[in-house]
Order: C-alpha cells, then sequence, then structure tokens
C-alpha cells in the first residue's frame, strides 16, 4: 500500500502500535527509515516484458545494419489514473497499471 500523505501514516502507527507522531515526526522517521516522497510512475497496465525486450533486440539489429526505420507517435483521447505523490522507499520505484488506450480514437503520425 502507498501512503499518500504523512497524516494517513500517523494514525496508521497510532492504531497499529499506539504511537503517536507529529506530522514533522513522522517524516524525519520516514527519512531516517529510508523513504521519500515522490511520484509514482505509470506503467502499461498489460506490458508483456519478453516482448518488449524482444522488440529491443530487433531494433537493435535493425539500427546496426543501417536500415531505415520510422517512427510513429499516437494521441488517443482516454482517461487513466493520475499519478500521485506517495511514501515510496528510497531507490524503489511504485507503478500504477494504466489502461491500454485501444478502446477509444487513435490518431497517429510518423516521421
Amino acid at each position: 500500500m502507498i501512503y499518500q500523505n504523512t497524516h494517513d501514516i500517523c494514525e496508521y502507527v497510532n492504531k497499529k502500535y499506539r504511537a503517536s507522531y507529529t506530522l514533522s515526526g513522522m517524516i524525519a522517521l520516514l527519512h531516517r527509515m529510508g523513504f521519500s516522497y515522490k511520484k509514482t510512475i505509470g506503467v502499461p497496465g498489460k506490458a508483456n516484458k519478453q516482448d518488449q525486450e524482444d522488440f529491443i533486440k530487433a531494433y537493435e539489429k535493425i539500427k546496426s545494419a543501417n536500415g531505415k526505420i520510422y517512427f510513429t507517435d499516437s494521441t488517443h483521447p482516454q482517461h487513466n489514473p493520475v499519478l500521485s505523490y506517495g511514501w515510496i522507499k528510497t531507490g524503489e520505484e511504485a507503478e500504477i497499471k494504466t489502461n491500454n488506450g485501444r478502446k477509444y480514437l487513435n490518431i497517429s503520425g510518423a516521421i
């Protein structure tokens, strides 16, 4: 679970351990424990890591052979979760699954 604000962590600690902290005291404790307040990272909800690695290998092969490579980009109006900030262990990332957007209008262009 990702706590989005220090107040909620103080409440949790108070209920679970019966220990009271001020907001500034909890922030100091979280920093000592190796946490930092940062934004979560959106990742495709249905991403396949192996497919991505295979694509990178194929891309590098084409690139090294001086083949022509075209890049496309799309915009597709959709609804996705709003990425927010929370207390996350320093050095770690918190991923939030996003929608794939394939049920919406896609507008594409290539260069």
